[in-house]
């Protein structure tokens, strides 16, 4: 556990240095927040030094590495000092009247990583199964970059044609925390999914002013699962043997991942390192709700808050570039909350300018803060239109859990909004009815599609009821800025209906083929939902236990209590169990080396690998057996961060939209390690630039020790074992003729 320990402490450490560092700097602009920003300042002071370090790499002013870092991170405690000084009256206000709330925060961030860190030990593992190998193949090729844009790993002589400035992110914590990118891997995923969380919670808190329900928040977005834990015990399944895996996998020939799900997988891949970047952008995006929200005193909104503005529009272009599916639901919440605000303007020309003085900047600042990386991507996804839809039951089976506290909440709002606070409850008039026809429609029909229509009328109804059933001079103690908080909740429940109807609408054409067309859209747009629904539920359940429930009769409170019950405990049922399947009882010892298993598998290689990582500077251009996808050969370039001719074809094929140039390299990887001609051989070296072969454990598996003769009587050996020899091929050793 000495691993645990260290990791641990050189997490918070970073994080808590980088936090205080960027906490003036948001102070104002977050003061919505009960904890003045203090949570997501962890994520944005890593944000700002990374930025700024990528910036002046991609405009070849100065290398990555550590003493860009640094510098950029004196730069932010320099501008902290500056906005301190010029505020600090108001500033230690703000602190001081949130002193408790600030320091419960990091009480508990500092519990979360160290209960994270502890499970993600026991399934520590990189492997072909999923995209590991990708993954720590970009975060040592980031390591290896002094300019970006970074090489592809799996691609000799072309940069990434992917997202991955959060590996950039991940790259700039492992320097300040003294790690190499594999000792870095399993604490890096632990730290993404804390601040994840730690966000979240902050977020809740802030909507419902109760910390406690801040923690319900966590539960429902982070580590709640879906209705399948609970479907599975009920068909008599082994609960100690739960399809963990089966669980995101409920719509047919997509993927229905949550985010307790992604940490149970354990890759450290785009979608995943976006988590904190997401959920701090929806922090702001509260906090400009909180702005612009007309107030009591005042029946107009606030000033531009050009503060907001700015950091939104950094969070959202590292979005961009980190998983651009956030940017597209970041932009959505962001519209709806500013054009929510414009209906009390008389002209349509008013309220589109107002619309577009806040999210034009936000958008444009967002492209043009990151051109330099989105010039440096060229991807081409053409949209197409859904032909299967979503089965009901499977939507229910995945959502349920959240969307059913939702709808509770809503419709008791709805049907007691009618008689205001005073008075007996009347009848719920053409709502209720309305919503009931549409469910039964639903449920026999199964057009998924109806019911998220739906949810949208019943939210604004909801927000706008609820201003009758607790009036803004009236009896029930809401908290401060009540009205702005229940305004966010509809947003977020209106934000995720109308994500997850593009869904049965629209998706974007990947290269899967058309069984799987709409697979990958499904995948990143419902993790959006989740979240926003999650955030949404944890409100629908304070609201409802906190103000409403208490309106019913004794029949319908114990009803809707039960229903609340029943939902929460379903929830919590995947986060009980699956870890233990997943772990197989917590079999395997405790450990944070992401390479285990490829020691365990290839011995010889992973030490091979090891010895290059040390010994080889900058990055060359390897030759190593390649393969379609979720398989050992590109296992060389992945662990060491040089660049093979073609790792993965299949993925480069998906990255850049092109099958044919990754097959044809496959192609004369398999003629170069196979073929007897060294003059072939040559041929290959030279068109592809190759400076070492690599003959290895896997090549020998796949090809013999056929082509092994030539490379031994024309090259040098730089490494050698028993089943691994690593050739210098940059010339040869001496005239073929000789050997012939």
């Amino acid at each position: 556990m000495t691993g645990y320990f260290s990791a641990l402490i050189r997490l918070w450490a970073v994080s808590f240095g980088l936090g205080a560092l960027a906490l003036p700097v948001i102070l104002i602009p977050c003061k919505p927040l009960r904890d003045r920003g203090y949570a997501i300042s962890k994520v944005l002071g890593a944000l700002f030094v990374t930025y700024g370090a990528w910036l002046v790499s991609s405009l070849k002013i100065a290398p990555f590495g550590l003493p860009s870092i640094l510098t950029f991170a004196g730069a932010l405690a320099a501008a902290s000092a500056v906005t301190f000084l010029l505020r600090r009256k108001k500033m230690i206000e703000l602190i001081a009247t949130r002193l408790w709330a600030i320091g419960l925060t990091e009480v508990l961030f500092l519990l979360i990583l160290a209960v994270i860190l502890l499970l993600i030990g026991f399934y520590p593992d990189i492997g072909p199964r999923s995209e590991g190998m990708m993954d720590i193949g970009i975060l040592n090729s980031v390591a290896r970059t002094e300019y970006f844009p970074a090489k592809d790993v799996w691609m000799a002589g072309e940069s990434i044609n992917y997202y991955y400035f959060g590996h950039v992110l991940a790259g700039t914590l492992s320097n300040l925390c003294g790690m190499t990118p594999g000792a870095f891997y399993n604490p890096a995923k632990a730290l993404a999914f804390a601040l994840f969380w730690l966000s979240v919670f902050a977020l809740g808190f802030s909507m419902t002013g109760r910390a406690l329900f801040g923690l319900l928040a966590v539960f429902a977005v982070g580590v709640a699962g879906n209705f399948d834990a609970l479907l599975q015990i009920l068909a008599f399944y082994d609960p100690l043997s739960l399809d963990w895996f089966g669980a995101s996998r409920i719509i047919p020939d997509t993927i229905n991942e949550f985010p307790f799900f992604s940490l149970l997988w354990g890759d450290l891949h785009a979608y995943v390192l976006s988590f904190p970047l997401f959920a701090t952008a929806l922090n702001l995006l509260y906090c400009l709700n909180s702005r612009l929200t007309p107030t009591l005193r005042c029946s107009s909104p606030a000033k531009t808050p050009h503060g907001l503005i700015a950091l939104l529009a950094l969070c959202g272009g590292a979005l961009i570039v980190t998983n651009a599916w956030d940017f597209i639901s970041m932009s959505l919440v962001l519209f709806i909350v500013v054009a929510s605000i414009t209906p009390a303007l008389r002209s349509a020309g008013a309220r589109t300018a107002s619309v577009l003085k806040v999210t034009g900047p936000v958008v444009a600042g967002a492209i043009i803060l990151f051109l330099p990386f989105i010039m440096s991507v060229s991807q081409k996804r053409p949209i197409g239109v859904v032909k299967t839809r979503t089965d009901f039951a499977d939507f229910l089976v995945v959502f349920g859990v959240l969307l059913i506290p939702i709808l509770l909440a809503a419709l008791i709002v709805i049907h007691r909004g009618r008689a205001g606070t005073e008075g007996p409850a009347t009848r719920s008039g053409w709502v209720v009815p309305t919503f009931v026809i549409i469910c039964v429609f639903v449920a026999l029909g199964r057009p998924t599609w109806a019911l998220l229509l739906a949810i949208v009328p019943v939210a604004i109804l909801e927000h706008r009821r609820q201003g009758r059933l607790f009036p803004k001079r009236g009896k029930v103690d809401m908290g401060e800025g009540w009205f702005s908080r229940s305004r966010f909740f509809s947003i977020l429940v209106i934000s995720g209906a109308l994500i997850a109807f593009s869904c049965e609408m629209f998706f974007i054409d990947d290269v899967y083929g058309e069984r799987l067309a709409r697979m990958n859209t499904v995948f990143k747009l419902y993790l959006h939902v989740w979240i926003l629904w999650g955030l949404a539920a944890a409100f629908a359940v304070w609201v409802a236990e906190a103000h409403l429930l208490s309106r019913l009769s004794p029949l319908a409170r114990r009803a809707s209590n039960l229903l609340l019950i029943f939902c929460l405990g379903s929830g919590a049922l995947y986060p009980l169990l699956a870890p233990i399947s997943r772990t197989k009882l917590f079999a395997q010892p405790y450990t944070l080396d992401a390479e285990r298993e490829f020691r365990s598998k290839c011995p010889q290689d992973a030490a091979a690998a090891e010895w290059l990582r040390e010994n080889i500077k900058g990055q060359l251009v390897i030759a190593e057996a390649s393969a379609s996808a979720y398989d050992w050969p590109g296992r060389i370039s992945a662990f060491t961060g040089h660049c093979s001719v073609v790792g993965w074809h299949g993925h480069e094929a998906g990255w850049r939209d092109d099958f044919n140039r990754p097959s044809r390299r496959s192609y004369d990887v398999g003629r170069l390690f196979k073929s007897p001609d060294i003059e072939l051989a040559m041929a290959i070296i030279s068109q592809y630039g190759v400076q070492l072969v690599y003959y290895g454990e896997v090549e020998r598996e796949l090809f013999g020790d056929v082509g092994l003769e030539k490379f031994e009587r024309a090259y040098d050996v730089v490494y050698a074992s028993d089943r691994v020899k690593v050739f210098e091929v940059s010339r040869p050793r001496r005239a073929v003729e000789e050997h012939e």
